[in-house]
Parts: structure tokens; sequence; C-alpha cells
């Protein structure tokens, strides 16, 4: 554990105060991996909600709410955010590095009658019983 985690943790015993809080918020934008919500409970507006692991849009996966659905967020460290539940999904981009090749960005769309993934080695057809 880093000395500044530790440090977090520390305090946080002394204030009495969880690690991490959870909000039941509304979608009202999304950008790239981040999106901005409105909380039910209270209206406070919360903007850069992660999408994936990291700020970076091209990084992993990144799972894009749709707009005006539910999301539960929940923070990090008390200042960032990251949405850890959906109820209903816009898309999920994929972006994949191998060893010996560039990342590849792979697009997934549900609720059409195909769905494709287009790959450097060809092209792969998932099974559609979702």
């Amino acid at each position: 554990m880093g000395k500044e985690r530790e440090c977090a943790m520390k305090l946080r015993e002394i204030v009495k105060k969880p690690g991490y809080e959870s909000y039941l918020c509304t979608v009202t934008a999304t950008d790239g991996a981040t999106c901005d919500v409105t909380r039910v409970l209270d209206g406070k507006i919360v903007k850069d909600v992660r999408l994936n692991a990291t700020i970076s849009e091209s990084d992993g996966l990144v799972i894009v709410p749709k707009a005006e659905s539910y999301v539960l967020i929940t923070n990090i460290d008390c200042d960032k955010w990251f949405v850890s539940q959906f109820s209903a999904i816009e898309k999920i981009l994929l972006n994949v590095g191998c060893d010996d090749r560039p990342v590849v960005f792979v697009p997934i769309t549900f609720n059409q009658p195909e769905v494709a993934f287009e790959l450097p080695a060809g092209r792969i057809m998932p099974h559609r019983d979702f």
C-alpha cells in the first residue's frame, strides 16, 4: 500500500467516513470514456464520471450508458467517480492490444440483425443468442 493510500485510510478511521459511497443517478451526457450524471437523492450534478478503469478513452473496456438511463456511481478516494452499474447500455467499446500488433478498436453494438467484430485476422461472427 502506498503512503498516500495509507494516509487516506488513517484519516478515514479518524473522521469515521467510509472509503466509498454509491449513488443512484440519471445520465445527462456522455463524452468518450466519461459521462455526466445527476444524483437522484439530491439533484447534485457530477461531471466526468469514468466509464472504464482509466480516464483515457483509448484503454480497455468502455461501457457507455444510454442518455436519461439510471446508473449507480461509486467514488474513488472521495473526489473521483466511476459507473459501477448500468440500467441501459448504448454501446460497448473494447480496445484490445496484441503483442506484435497495434491496438485494435472493436465497436460492439447490440439489438442489430447482425453483430460483427472487425479484427486484423479477419471477421469473427459471435453467436447471436445473447
